[in-house]
């Protein structure tokens, strides 16, 4: 998989978290997706800073997307605990 399309998959899961339709199967895809994402930048070597800024714009995604996720699963998780609560 080359930068291109693995930036056309973070875009793709971006749009979904625009959406609102992101799952917690597309949390491991984007980690995995930043991985790779970071392992083929390191492959590029010295890069111009056009290239630097883009790459920036990438990882504000992935961060952005990973930011939602923890959001979620915090309110999944205090939700269950008050219905715990109330059913003990």
């Amino acid at each position: 998989m080359d930068l291109g399309a693995v930036r056309r998959l973070v875009t793709v899961t971006h749009h979904k978290l625009l959406s609102r339709t992101l799952t917690s199967e597309d949390g491991e895809k984007i980690r995995k997706l930043a991985q790779t994402m970071v392992m083929l930048e390191e492959k590029l070597g010295e890069r111009t800073e056009q290239e630097v800024k883009t790459s920036g714009e990438y990882h504000q995604k992935v961060g952005e997307i990973l930011d939602f996720l923890d959001r979620t699963k915090e309110r999944s998780l205090a939700k269950m605990e008050k219905l715990q609560l109330r059913f003990s």
